[in-house]
């Protein structure tokens, strides 16, 4: 006898094909409204496993997205949802110190400027990254526009989204190629680098019948005067298109890439343009630090993304790491909270420790604690 989620796994596939033609195609939130539709009532209760060492920063080198806290059935592991979550629009900034012009005289606030506060050594304001966006297994797809809208909407000051390129040379938002069966159940299986733009922007995500892999040129627009990106861009081979997106959609100052510290000092420099973004370092280990704060000015890092512990580094010596160290040298250190139990506890936890920003895998929880924090550190929560 089939089990129960195969069987629904059938019908979801039976039923995309049959209604593919009539679906809108690439990132379909963008084509219709941009809080991207009503949830699919028929979407699989199947989530993403969680990747291996729950406590790094990056999860660059997870075989797939992890799942993220406040989903179905995670309600006694959750802390109550963050006030802002039921703003329709969060706020601006009210001019607290690292809320203004930046050191590039840039406009706006640290939700709409990496020259504001990220950018300047003093400013110690407690931000927060969503994983993907604010999903979850049943109704938000990972990386999904609807993800995006409800991160943006629960006071996100930035989401961190995967990178792969096309066959035609467009980036995408994706994780995986392979595409997971439970990233996409129309396209699991497939090779991003073996389609065009067209054919992978008709993938839907999950089984949701209304969104589909966004291309990054339509979430850079999108993003624009809401919050930060970060992309995490899974190939090295990619980099160059990437980079070449972001310049030609003149968002420098609101996106930035995560890369490994080999890929700063080796391939980066050889990409047309490099110079022209600010980069988040991938440490892999305490004995990182030091070589990337060596090469800060010149290769334009900015961040330093930090487990919480290393196999050389206890939390303690973390801690110690980031406070006479990484800060003295003018740098931001972007930790994680956990990927299972991300309570507000978990959060206040990696800020208590040093971090200024964190990438969160439940907003509303790291939202309501960056807001105690920043009370903590002086700042207009």
């Amino acid at each position: 006898m089939l089990d129960a989620a195969v069987l629904r796994y059938a019908v979801a596939v039976a039923a995309l094909g049959a209604f593919g033609a009539w679906l809108p195609g690439c990132g379909s939130s963008a084509a219709g409204t941009e809080g991207g539709g009503n949830p699919d009532a028929g979407a699989q209760d199947v989530g993403a496993e969680g990747a291996s060492g729950g406590g790094g920063a990056g999860g660059s080198d997870a075989s797939q997205p992890d799942a993220q806290g406040g989903g179905a059935g995670e309600a006694g592991l959750q802390d109550v949802q963050a006030e802002s979550s039921d703003a329709s629009e969060p706020d601006a900034g009210d001019g607290a110190t690292g809320d203004g012009p930046g050191p590039d005289g840039a406009t706006g606030d640290w939700k709409t400027s990496l020259s504001v506060c990220w950018k300047e050594p003093g400013c110690h304001r407690a931000m927060v990254i969503a994983h993907g966006g604010e999903w979850d297994a049943t109704t938000t797809p990972f990386l999904s526009r609807k993800a995006f809208e409800k991160a943006w909407q629960s006071g996100a000051d930035g989401i961190e989204a995967d990178i792969l390129v096309t066959k035609d040379g467009v980036p995408v938002v994706a994780h995986s190629s392979p595409i997971e069966y439970y990233e996409s159940l129309d396209c699991g299986g497939k090779k991003v680098e073996e389609m065009t733009a067209d054919e992978v922007c008709k993938c839907h995500l999950g089984a949701s019948f209304t969104e589909t892999i966004q291309r990054m040129d339509d979430v850079i627009d999108w993003a624009q005067g809401k919050l930060i990106m970060e992309w995490d861009v899974k190939e090295t081979t990619d980099l160059p298109a990437a980079i070449q997106v972001i310049l030609a959609k003149n968002a420098a100052d609101r996106s930035t890439i995560l890369v490994g510290t080999g890929e700063l000092q080796t391939a980066i420099p050889a990409i047309q343009g490099w110079e022209g973004l600010s980069y988040l370092a991938d440490i892999g280990a305490a004995a990182e630090v030091a070589p990337m704060i060596a090469i800060k000015d010149t290769h334009h890092i900015f961040m330093l993304e930090i487990d919480r512990s290393y196999g050389d580094a206890t939390e303690a010596q973390v801690a110690d790491l980031i406070k006479n160290t990484v800060s003295p040298a003018g740098l931001k250190a972007y930790g994680a909270s956990d990927t299972k139990l991300a309570t507000v506890q978990n959060h206040l936890d990696v800020y208590h420790q040093g971090f200024d920003a964190v990438l969160s895998y439940n907003v509303p929880n790291g939202v309501k604690a960056a807001k105690q924090i920043n009370v903590e550190r002086g700042y207009t929560p």
